[in-house]
């Protein structure tokens, strides 16, 4: 099976079944929020991969937990918690995988570009320089609320 489908079965999987049974077994809230990761832009960029598919799932106390296509074209997954929204921007502390260490912790910094009718745009930055070769980040990404 390829790894592309691999990762859309997970990605349905995790979304509509075993994180809101986590969520619901740990008190981590109701999923409130479906998303997904699109492209991304790599300072300084030595050849990563900007098309970083993925999706994602956050729920009403602040839980957020995903996985997307990362710049080495490697499965990155990631849990942690968003603080809510504050004019426009929040922050989300999270553990990934798929990089370097078997987990990063990264704050990750984002800011509202669009507000739709239940949906919105979000531009999301990790300042710190997450892999070997020192690369900060850039990353769109879209939500849908439920």
């Amino acid at each position: 099976m390829k790894l592309k489908t691999k990762f859309i079965l997970w990605f349905f999987l995790m979304a509509f079944m075993l994180i809101p049974c986590i969520a619901s077994a740990f008190d981590l809230g109701k999923v409130n929020t479906f998303g997904f990761h699109t492209v991304s832009h790599h300072e300084p960029w030595n050849g990563a991969n900007n098309i970083n598919l993925g999706g994602f799932v956050a729920t009403d106390k602040g839980f957020v937990a995903g996985g997307y296509y990362n710049s080495w074209d490697r499965m990155a997954y990631y849990a942690g918690w968003s603080t809510p929204e504050w004019h426009r921007i929040k922050a989300s502390v999270i553990g990934v995988t798929g990089y370097f260490e078997p987990v990063t912790f990264l704050v990750i910094p984002s800011v509202k570009l669009y507000q739709g009718n239940k949906w919105s745009a979000w531009i999301s930055g990790s300042p710190v320089k997450i892999t070997q070769e020192g690369q900060s980040v850039l990353h769109l990404s879209f939500a849908w609320e439920i």
